[in-house]
């Protein structure tokens, strides 16, 4: 048995070019060759090439297209896959067993091999022909659980009080500053969502491992097992290390094979440092200058929250994202700029944010669309609320089955100090003019009035939201606002109700968008495009790119963040930062959904 490392040689600091490794995609693999593919560590959406300052992170794409040029490829005889402690959502856990699907397929043989696996790696490993675990190892599996936090009492103790107006009874973006305990129809919409989502892993495991629902229920919940229970009840298929587990691949397999350990383009934790030259010239990834010229296909990426104005996106040494209205029409802009672009496909992760900003992304894509450019949108995680908004009027829609969406809904909030001012001997004194002259001011609670005043705004971006959602999905507006009210969907359930066009991934959106197109040889370009280590220092000299620290750094002298940094997990308390950051200088009708919750 051999094992190659494809790696490639490099001089730090020193000007001469290292030894390039080949790509993995114009590796022509021999007879007898097994890809290893290791899932390690976050997955994220889109990589920065220039994310080796930051621990290495693997993208979705790249796994996803790893295994399905292992598909195509007559050359591989089985697949292996370690899982080593992924963190990913239950919805890229899917998209990425989605492709593992069709490898298994082919007919030959997949093998995961794992140390411990959770929910989300089990519901994965679930497509494999053979699962194993080595003897000190297990499952850790014992049902699904979501939590939300709520800090109203928190907030109160350093004077703090939240106040909000919704569209919905689901619409509870603001819940978690107002109350200390779910809403009725929060707990209605999460317990149906829950249930969704944990029937699609019951339903992939009956299927992967060939066993009944029951059964397959009864592994997900019943656990923590050890490899030997595992093994006892048929949850896995061999208690072995990884190691031997490649000395049974070759004996099923009857021949001595090589195992490729760099088969998954990007960085892993395995994979060759870039080199100084490209770095210098830009040619890190897949570079979006490769489509010049041609025929393509736009790929971009809208991540994160929904912002008004523009954001540091572009600062190298953080890992923030956001969808910041100005940057990202900049970016739809360049996207078309030279007319080559016949399709665009929209890849959406976030949940939402500013309505002004989401109607503008919406409109934009709008004209896009009417200029015969066909829009297809892929859903990652999470496409809620904004995330919604700005993928409705697509032509086609792709979602996840475990894909959390919906939303569709309006919030207003603000947070009032009047009661932390007077903690600290703070006195607020204005002279003002009209009747709702300090509708906005951060001292006090609105009253009735300012509240029938703000409710009459809302409920009119909310006729918006849902009129534009109607003509998109081909339904009556009445139908758009029985969906509404600020429920969230799975992906599953979104489809059910008409709400998005097919279950899937990136891949059956790319395809889809080279159909709708008539361009199936188009180069596919990502945006936002690569920088160059020139480029990124040009743009560092001149300003354009932002060396400001991040949102949560900004806010890190705040008691209130102090305190909660030590408490809270870290979805809910980037909620608890955006919502207090969005909402600081002004208050704004925002299309947010709660946080996502913490499935446990």
């Amino acid at each position: 048995m051999k094992r190659t490392l494809l790696t490639s040689l490099i001089l730090v600091g020193s000007l001469v070019a290292p030894i390039a490794a080949q790509s993995p995609t114009a590796t022509k693999l021999p007879d007898g060759m097994v890809p290893v593919i290791t899932v390690d560590g976050s997955v994220s959406e889109q990589n920065n090439p220039l994310d080796f300052f930051a621990p290495a992170t693997q993208t979705l794409r790249d796994l996803t297209d790893a295994v399905q040029k292992a598909t195509a490829d007559p050359n591989v005889d089985a697949l292996l896959v370690r899982l080593e402690s992924p963190g990913w959502s239950l919805a890229q856990a899917g998209e990425f067993r989605d492709a593992l699907m069709e490898f298994r397929a082919t007919g030959k043989p997949l093998v995961v091999s794992a140390d411990m696996l959770n929910l989300s790696s089990y519901y994965v490993a679930s497509a494999g022909t053979r699962i194993a675990l080595p003897e000190v190892g297990g499952l850790d599996l014992y049902g699904m659980s979501l939590s939300l936090y709520y800090v109203r009492d928190l907030l109160a103790k350093i004077g703090v009080v939240a106040d909000g107006i919704n569209t919905g009874k689901f619409k509870d973006a603001m819940d978690p500053f107002l109350r200390q305990e779910m809403s009725e129809g929060t707990r209605e919409q999460y317990s149906l969502l829950m249930n969704d989502l944990f029937e699609e892993v019951i339903d992939a495991v009956a299927a992967g491992r060939g066993i009944g629902k029951d059964k397959a229920e009864e592994i997900l919940t019943k656990g923590p097992y050890s490899t030997g229970d595992a093994l006892e009840i048929g949850a896995i298929d061999e208690a072995t290390g990884l190691d031997d587990l490649m000395d049974l691949v070759e004996e099923d397999l009857g021949k001595t094979v090589t195992y490729d350990w760099e088969y998954v383009g990007g960085k892993s934790k395995t994979a060759e440092a870039p080199s100084l030259m490209s770095l210098l010239m830009g040619s890190v990834g897949k570079s979006a200058k490769a489509g010049a010229g041609k025929d393509q296909i736009a790929l971009v990426y809208a991540l994160g929250p929904i912002v008004d104005g523009r954001a540091d996106n572009s600062n190298p040494f953080t890992k923030t994202r956001s969808i910041a209205s100005e940057d990202f029409l900049d970016l739809l802009d360049e996207a078309v700029e030279d007319g080559n672009t016949k399709a665009l496909v929209l890849r959406v992760d976030s949940p939402g944010g500013s309505a002004i900003a989401s109607d503008r992304i919406w409109t934009r894509l709008a004209r896009l669309r009417e200029k015969g450019i066909p829009i297809v949108v892929s859903m990652g995680s999470v496409a809620a609320s904004g995330g919604y908004y700005i993928s409705m009027g697509a032509d086609k829609i792709f979602a996840e089955p475990t894909t959390l969406t919906g939303s569709i809904g309006v919030v207003g909030g603000k947070f009032t100090l009047g009661g932390t001012y007077e903690k600290v001997g703070i006195a607020r004194q204005r002279l003002s003019r009209g009747a709702h002259s300090d509708i906005y001011g951060e001292t006090d609670v609105w009253s009735a009035k300012e509240k029938e005043v703000l409710g009459v705004l809302l409920d009119d971006i909310y006729d918006t939201f849902t009129a534009k959602a109607a003509t998109g999905r081909g339904k009556t507006q009445d139908e758009i606002k029985a969906l509404g009210g600020g429920r969230v969907w799975s992906g599953k359930s979104a489809l059910a109700n008409g709400l998005v066009d097919e279950l899937g991934g990136l891949s059956d959106a790319i395809a889809t968008a080279r159909e709708l197109a008539k361009a199936p040889e188009a180069a596919l370009v990502e945006y936002p495009k690569e920088l160059s280590l020139i480029e990124t220092i040009e743009k560092l000299m001149s300003g354009q790119i932002s060396m400001s620290v991040s949102q949560s750094t900004a806010l890190s002298g705040n008691p209130l963040f102090q305190t909660a940094s030590l408490l809270l997990p870290p979805r809910q308390l980037a909620h608890l930062a955006f919502m207090v950051t969005a909402m600081r200088d002004r208050p704004t009708a925002m299309l947010v959904m709660p946080a996502i919750p913490e499935f446990d």
